[in-house]
């Protein structure tokens, strides 16, 4: 489904309610609490999939902490709302 949700709490609910899920949603959970630290964004625009996929291009929060770029020189990795940084953070992936 397409509906977008709060990433932290997508992934607080697999890490702590799917055994099959827990050690990938914990460690992604770790992952977008510090996203939210870095000041990127802030959590009420830290929106995703189900599974927490993020932004424009569906990055994971530790894809996002590995290869997300500030492309449109804000200060900010914005995957979400910047289409220069989502498109040379998909880049930044592929080289």
């Amino acid at each position: 489904d397409d509906i977008m949700r709060n990433v932290v709490r997508s992934l607080a609910t697999l890490a702590y309610g799917d055994p099959k899920r827990s050690k990938y949603a914990r460690t992604q959970l770790i992952a977008a609490l510090k996203i939210l630290q870095t000041g990127d964004i802030d959590e009420s625009h830290l929106m995703g999939s189900w599974a927490g996929a993020m932004g424009q291009t569906q990055f994971i929060p530790t894809s996002y902490q590995r290869y997300a770029v500030d492309m449109d020189g804000n200060g900010k990795r914005d995957i979400w709302n910047s289409i220069p940084d989502a498109l040379a953070t998909s880049a930044n992936l592929l080289k």
